[in-house]
């Protein structure tokens, strides 16, 4: 089953670039989205991010191929190593 990430970042942001370097770093496929562009679909994943309670950047989504979702904001490596690390093929 495959997986969806999302990273939401804010610019200037210091846990947004440690998220990314880790990702990065597993080797993780992801969508980077910025929450401070002055465009109306940053505005709305901004609002959408608030509303569903984040009070900090950056935020990441994980959308499991089973239909569930874990998530979490400001730099959590531990979750990025649990939630991210690109599957296995099988042989």
């Amino acid at each position: 089953m495959s997986k969806t990430i999302t990273l939401y970042t804010k610019d200037n942001c210091r846990m947004c670039w440690a998220s990314k370097r880790k990702l990065d770093s597993l080797g993780a496929t992801y969508a980077m989205r910025a929450v401070d562009l002055p465009t109306v679909e940053s505005m709305q994943d901004l609002e959408a991010l608030r509303a569903e309670g984040y009070q900090e950047m950056p935020v990441v989504i994980v959308q499991h191929g089973d239909g569930s979702q874990s998530s979490w904001s400001g730099y959590r490596p531990n979750l990025i190593e649990e939630y991210c690390r690109p599957e296995e093929k099988a042989a």
